[in-house]
């Protein structure tokens, strides 16, 4: 079943969180510090709302809320602080690679890989070494973001570097199952302090 897609429109107020760890510390004998990462993955929170919005928009936010189910069901949301990717390099070959995973990577010390399934339509380029790849002709992508070369950029060798601009949704879930709804005038109205968290499958 394909996931909803929140209307990227609902972004007041828009809250990012860095990190979602959920990393424990216990203080041993002599202050010896003992760290333990709970999640090999961030599970980042966000916090959204539409004010003084019209009645359309409440009503999709709302159906929104009514079609997930509440908490029960995951849909799509655009982190407006966390989108794109720009010439991202997904793939440096060591030859004869038939596919790769879009995937964003930052980081100085420990770098931090992600796969980024969920991708906006029609904002996918690929390039191979710099030169633009054609959709169909050159590669394929599924509904995960896995790309599957073609025989006309075929056989990758040594060295060739695959990289994507594309947009991208973060998969999550509503953390609540009912939001209110203020009716601030007459054909407008606001849903403050929406909440989701991140899911990671």
């Amino acid at each position: 079943m394909a996931l909803l897609i929140m209307d990227e429109h609902v972004s007041y107020g828009f809250q990012s969180s860095a990190g979602g760890w959920n990393t424990s510390v216990v203080i041993g004998g002599g202050g010896i510090v003992f760290p333990s990462q709970i999640h090999a993955l961030p599970k980042r929170q966000f916090i959204f709302s539409l004010v003084d919005a019209t009645q359309d928009e409440i009503r999709v936010a709302m159906k929104m809320v009514d079609d997930c189910r509440g908490r029960a069901f995951p849909f799509l949301l655009k982190d407006h602080m966390n989108f794109q990717l720009t010439d991202e390099v997904i793939l440096t070959a060591a030859g004869g690679e038939t596919g790769a995973q879009v995937k964003q990577t930052w980081g100085t010390n420990n770098l931090l890989s992600l796969d980024r399934k969920y991708l906006k339509a029609g904002t996918l380029s690929v390039k191979k070494n710099g030169d633009p790849l054609v959709l169909t002709t050159d590669y394929t992508v599924n509904d995960t973001g896995l790309l599957t070369f073609l025989a006309p950029i075929l056989p990758l060798v040594d060295g060739d570097e695959i990289s994507t601009t594309v947009e991208f949704y973060h998969k999550v879930f509503f953390d609540a199952d009912s939001y209110p709804v203020t009716i601030d005038h007459p054909r407008r109205a606001s849903i403050r302090s929406v909440s989701a968290t991140e899911d990671r499958t």
